[in-house]
């Protein structure tokens, strides 16, 4: 008798990326959620906060591109690139709802931010260790 392959959501075709790019959207919002915090209790000046900022979407861009590595297993820097644009096109996105407008060089340096973080965080997912429990 044969077993019926039961579809599961981990077999889903596009589950990777949006795990993996929901995990980099919390990091960024909780990154200006505690920079938000640091400017209302501090007096920080305004090169900190930018400083703050791109290293939110860099620690961002570099836990997005590791799970999704890790998910995958193979295709780091291709893998870390597509989730540097999908988590670029949502930052775009919220900040042209947010702003009304768009600054195209911010845009150009929070696109590089995103794409090397991303594709740094892809290699270094995919060659990290797999993890199994001492039995």
């Amino acid at each position: 008798m044969r077993r019926k392959f039961f579809r599961t959501i981990r077999s889903a075709r596009y589950y990777g990326i949006v795990t993996a790019c929901s995990w980099g959207l919390f990091t960024i919002t909780a990154m200006i959620c505690v920079c938000g915090l640091g400017m209302t209790r501090f007096d920080i000046p305004e090169y900190a906060v930018f400083a703050a900022l791109c290293s939110g979407l860099a620690m961002g861009g570099y836990i997005s591109g590791r799970i999704l590595g890790k998910i995958n297993r193979r295709k780091g820097i291709l893998s870390g690139i597509k989730c540097g644009a999908v988590l670029f096109a949502a930052v775009t996105v919220f900040g042209i709802i947010y702003m009304k407008k768009i600054d195209i060089l911010v845009s150009v340096r929070d696109l590089m931010i995103l794409m090397i973080s991303s594709a740094a965080g892809g290699i270094s997912g995919v060659n990290s260790k797999e993890y199994s429990p001492p039995y």
